[in-house]
């Protein structure tokens, strides 16, 4: 669930830039990127345009300029990114968008990619599926690996009137630096032991650092804080006392997130399993037998793939006014006999549900949506609304 997925290759969804931030709004960098990669124009129709580049569209309310986007790529043979690049018209008074109006004033466009010398260049390429849905003015889709490490793209827009216009956005990528745990680096037979790795990790690594824990088939029994960005794979492994995932820090290039796959998360009918105050993705996992299986807190999301959750007070909840990431899918989850399955008391601003492939089965309640947020039933989800 929570902003415009493109299906392509994983990238955690939206991170504010330079227009949303008042900390890099006060950084004359990052001024000087949002700048440049937008305009106002006054067309020969009278009317006033806001036109500017951006890499994912919303599908309400308003998009974002980005006129920079960094990313790093983990250390894999062939590894690379996959996501749009667009350029959005809104009308510049009501900030609806206004494509096709602008459309009919345009003569020509073209979009290059410079680098400097050594550098690799992002490679663009028609985006087919996705234009005649998206609201953007003009997309391609943009694929870049870690050489790519600086790269400006430029729109040149030619009017009708003579007029031309250029908007620039810069795209940085480099390598991620990747690191794995096992039984065999530290002892993971208790709580205590793996709260310990986590600490080690979290004081040791930054954000942008993959790190990845590979636990033992046990049993942790007592709660657990997870400080930084990790994925944990289990192996028969079973959390029976809450999980909290706190706000992660030191974070620069990459969308940190905590990722549980393959994971039993077992209570005995009281507490919250899952408690994610950062983006935190349930994989392939099973949340049985809490009041509250997951829930989403302000600063955090869950993003579902894939898991079960069943015998829940409440199965999964959003209570998030804000997160750095986030989507608006669930994907092939399956909710039984929860109280109510899934609860959405609170979403960012312009969000809402998508269902996609989903089963609900003899939960009291499918989907309790007091906030009145739009909800999508995708590829054969079956609910109750």
């Amino acid at each position: 669930m929570a902003v415009w997925l493109w299906p392509a290759a994983e990238t955690e969804p939206q991170r504010p830039d330079g227009t949303a931030d008042p900390v890099l709004a006060a950084d004359p960098v990052m001024d000087a990127y949002t700048a440049a990669c937008q305009t106002y124009y006054t067309g020969a129709d009278g009317r006033e345009y806001h036109l500017f580049t951006a890499m994912t569209p919303a599908p309400q309310g308003s998009t974002e300029p980005v006129g920079y986007h960094s990313e790093l790529i983990p250390a894999n043979d062939g590894a690379s990114v996959d996501c749009p690049a667009t350029v959005i018209a809104e009308d510049a008074v009501t900030q609806d968008y206004a494509a096709e109006d602008f459309a009919a004033l345009l003569d020509s466009w073209d979009v290059s990619v410079t680098a400097p010398e050594g550098v690799s260049r992002v490679k663009l390429w028609d985006a087919e599926e996705e234009t005649p849905e998206s609201p953007a003015l003009l997309y391609r889709r943009l694929r870049a690996d870690p050489t790519c490490t600086h790269n400006e793209v430029v729109w040149t827009l030619r009017m009708k009137s003579g007029d031309v216009l250029h908007l620039t956005m810069t795209v940085e990528f480099e390598e991620q630096t990747t690191l794995y745990f096992g039984r065999q680096d530290a002892p993971l037979e208790t709580a205590q032991e793996l709260q310990a790795l986590l600490d080690d990790i979290a004081g040791a690594c930054d954000a942008d650092t993959s790190v990845t824990v590979y636990l033992p088939e046990v049993t942790y029994d007592a709660p657990i804080t997870v400080g930084c960005a990790v994925e944990l794979v289990g192996s028969g492994t079973t959390f029976t006392a809450p999980i909290t995932v706190a706000p992660l820090k030191n974070t620069d290039l990459t969308r940190a997130f905590v990722r549980f796959r393959q994971i039993n998360f077992t209570g005995d009918g009281s507490g919250t399993g899952i408690t994610a105050a950062a983006p935190t993705y349930l994989e392939e996992s099973r949340v049985t037998g809490w009041a509250v299986g997951g829930e989403a807190v302000t600063g955090g999301w869950l993003y579902l793939r894939g898991s079960h959750v069943a015998d829940c007070g409440v199965g999964i909840r959003y209570n998030s006014a804000y997160s750095s990431s986030y989507t608006y899918f669930a994907d092939k989850m399956t909710f039984v006999q929860n109280g109510t399955a899934l609860e959405l008391l609170c979403l960012p601003p312009n969000s809402y549900a998508a269902l996609d492939d989903c089963r609900f089965r003899g939960n009291g309640t499918d989907v309790y949506n007091p906030g009145g947020y739009r909800i999508e039933v995708n590829n054969g989800t079956e609910v109750t609304l």
